[in-house]
Formats: structure tokens, C-alpha cells, sequence
């Protein structure tokens, strides 16, 4: 499959087709994390919902193929890319934190022009990308709590506990995470002496990345009292980054 990726990504770069281009983006970043807790019958835990907002720079390196119609009206480019990105932020609970991010993958544009002149191209830009992103904390958080958990049952017409029943487990999330996600671009283009391409656009992640863990246990039997409980907590955590970059890229 790979192999096939390969092909297709040279023919299009073959310049009876397409036009190769090199580049390098960079902006501001904003990281966007969440903590929160969920509870059913337990004992409240002495958390509270925590968000890490923070903020920085990103910057990649790309490069792909791009091919106009129309009288260079209407453009249509595949690329890669790959990148690093520094945030910064502060929560009253956790204090100062950074976190860094690794970043690469591919994405498919259409470009619209509104002004297509031999020596200047001017249009809006939307299209997909899908990425691997690593985002690498500078401090670890662990959210949640070691749950051990007993409580009596009692059989009809007895006022001595029959059995007693155990829970134990831990129910940790922290912040540190990666995935894939799919993201909207959108933004402008200016194309300056056939070579020279300008971009201002925004990445907006389609797909919020989320990890939870759950401490749970549940009984039904009608020859106990209380014949039924059911006691659970739930933690997670949720994160989310979103770009503004400016970009430039040398079309040959």
C-alpha cells in the first residue's frame, strides 16, 4: 500500500502534470485540555474539573505537487509535511506546564482564484489533512484517584451483614497523549511570479482526542438487601489543538 502511495505521489509530481513545490509554515498554536470527573453512587472524590489552556508557536516543513485548470482558476495540490511546536500555559491547580508536539502527515487542497494573471494568482484555499500528532508535557498530571470500596449486604430478615462486598481499583488519566485526527484547512493564497507562493490559513481539528478510565462494579440479586446497586466513576481526559500559521513555498 505504501508502495502504491509512492507511485501516485511521483507521477503527480511529473512535471507533464503537476508543478512541485517546497516550503516551510509557522504561526501560533493553542493547546486545549480537559479534565473532568463523572460519578454514580460513590462517595464524591475531592476533584473538580481542571482545564489546561495554553498557548505558542508551531512550525512544519512541506512540500508536494499542485495542478491548475480553468486559466488557473481552479487548483487542486497534494502534500507532507511534519513539524514541531512549543505551548505554554498556567491552571491554579497544577501550575506552570508546557508541552511540546511532534507533528507530521499528509493533506489535499483546492485552491479558487479570484485574480489569475500570468505573473499573479490571488484565491481562498480549503481542504483535509490527516496527522500523527505527539503532544510531550513538560509536567505529567494524574487525574483521579485509588478507589477500595466495601459496603455490607444483608440477607431478608437478618440484621447481620451475609457479605461484604469489595471494590478496588485504580482510575487514572493524565496528559499525556497521542493520535491521529483529520483537520479543516482553510485560509488565502497569493502566487507572486509563478514561484512564489504566500499562504495565511488556520487548521481546525475536526476530532477531539479523549481518554477515560472508569472505576465500576455492580450486583442484582433479589435475595439480597438492597437487591441491587450499582456504584461507578468515570475520569477523563480531553485535548484538542488548533493553528494559525503563515506559509511560504517555492513552486518550481
Amino acid at each position: 500500500m505504501k508502495i502504491r502511495i509512492l507511485i501516485v505521489f511521483l507521477f503527480l509530481a511529473y512535471p507533464l502534470f503537476a508543478r512541485f513545490y517546497i516550503g516551510v509554515e509557522g504561526g501560533y498554536a493553542r493547546n486545549f485540555g480537559v479534565f473532568d470527573i463523572q460519578q454514580d453512587n460513590l462517595k464524591p472524590l475531592n476533584l473538580q474539573k481542571e482545564i489546561l489552556k495554553e498557548n505558542g508557536i508551531a512550525g512544519n516543513v512541506v512540500l508536494g505537487t499542485e495542478h491548475f485548470f480553468l486559466k488557473n482558476y481552479l487548483g487542486i495540490r497534494w502534500g507532507i509535511f511534519a513539524g514541531y511546536g512549543q505551548t505554554w500555559g498556567e491552571n491554579d491547580t497544577y501550575g506552570n506546564i508546557s508541552t511540546s508536539v511532534i507533528v507530521a502527515g499528509v493533506s489535499a487542497d483546492t485552491i479558487i482564484n479570484f485574480i489569475a494573471k500570468e505573473n499573479l494568482t490571488a484565491g481562498f484555499i480549503i481542504g483535509m489533512e490527516y496527522s500523527y500528532n505527539t503532544f510531550k508535557p513538560s509536567k505529567k498530571i494524574e487525574y483521579g484517584a485509588h478507589f477500595s470500596t466495601s459496603f455490607p449486604i444483608y440477607a431478608p430478615n437478618n440484621p447481620i451483614p451475609t457479605y461484604i462486598y469489595r471494590g478496588e481499583d485504580d482510575c487514572y488519566v493524565n496528559n499525556q497523549s497521542h493520535y491521529w485526527t483529520p483537520t479543516l484547512r482553510v485560509g488565502t493564497s497569493v502566487l507572486l511570479n509563478k514561484h512564489h507562493r504566500v499562504e495565511f490559513f488556520a487548521k481546525i481539528p475536526l476530532k477531539t482526542f479523549s481518554n477515560s478510565n472508569e472505576f465500576q462494579f455492580e450486583y442484582n440479586n433479589v435475595f439480597w438487601k438492597p437487591s441491587h446497586q450499582k456504584y461507578d466513576t468515570k475520569v477523563s481526559y480531553t485535548h484538542s489543538s488548533l493553528q494559525a500559521l503563515i506559509s511560504y513555498k517555492f513552486v518550481y
